[in-house]
């Protein structure tokens, strides 16, 4: 918990559920999509580092991308 290296691990939390989030069935993605938001947003709520924060702010992007576009195709 209070490691030199928990921001750096958190990250790679982000991005690993982000990856894991693309690599969904269709079925899935949503829920994974919101998942790593919830993550990135603990992760910005305990760290300032801005190379860091930069790097998961751009997966927190990407995310809500995605969530909008699974949206758009679910309302056709």
């Amino acid at each position: 918990p209070s490691s030199t290296l928990r921001n750096e691990l958190m990250l790679l939390i982000v991005k690993a559920g982000y990856k894991y989030a693309v690599m969904s069935v269709d079925q899935k993605k949503a829920e994974r999509y919101t998942e790593t938001l919830k993550n990135y947003n603990n992760f910005a709520s305990l760290f300032t580092d801005q190379e860091t924060k930069k790097e998961a702010e751009m997966y927190s992007g990407y995310c809500l991308k995605e969530l909008e576009r699974l949206k758009e195709t679910n309302k056709k």
